[in-house]
């Protein structure tokens, strides 16, 4: 009893962690879109080519729109992942253990997992939205000249965060099949 007493207070660790995690990447993104509306140009740079050339101009109100409708996609995606993700064949989801997480008895462990650990991604997807907003006040104001660099970096190290997130996630005890219950 003691033991579960332990299991339920870090189980909502977990899910307030994740939560917190989504919660802390929305309010910055809203901080900066609003930051946006009120200091970028009428027209921004909507879209960048691999060289770092402007390949298409929005106005301020549909660039921040679009952000803004891929941040509530993302966001809607990874929040309800850990509920609708057993609709799904085990092997279809890339997780450590699969067969034993889609067991009836440990699919409330694996949301709880999932919910911190894609609560990770959101923010850092999140983070990546706000710079593009904030790249694309920068690039307007030098006329959409700005080195690939500026953008490719921030996209490279969001790609690197989230593949080591998931490194560790194959590494870590949190997805292993307890030791009580692998011979069963």
């Amino acid at each position: 009893m003691g033991n579960d007493a332990g299991n339920e207070t870090h189980t909502d660790h977990q899910l307030r962690t994740g939560r917190l995690l989504t919660g802390a990447g929305l309010l910055v993104f809203a901080t900066t879109a609003v930051w946006f509306l009120t200091v970028a140009p009428g027209t921004v740079p909507g879209h960048f080519g691999l060289d770092g050339t402007v390949n298409r101009w929005d106005t301020r109100g549909r660039f921040v729109l679009t952000l803004s409708a891929v941040a509530v996609g993302i966001t809607l995606l990874l929040t309800t992942a850990p509920h609708w993700i057993f609709r799904l064949p085990a092997g279809l989801v890339n997780v450590p253990n699969a067969e034993y997480w889609f067991r009836p008895e440990n699919r409330a462990r694996l949301a709880r997992n999932l919910t911190r650990d894609l609560g990770v991604v959101n923010l850092i997807v999140l983070l990546l939205l706000s710079w593009i907003m904030v790249a694309s006040v920068i690039a307007a104001d030098r006329d959409g000249q700005v080195s690939p660099l500026f953008l490719i970096v921030p996209t490279l190290l969001v790609a690197g965060a989230v593949m080591g997130l998931a490194l560790r996630i194959y590494s870590s005890p949190r997805y292993a099949i307890p030791p009580d219950d692998r011979n069963s």
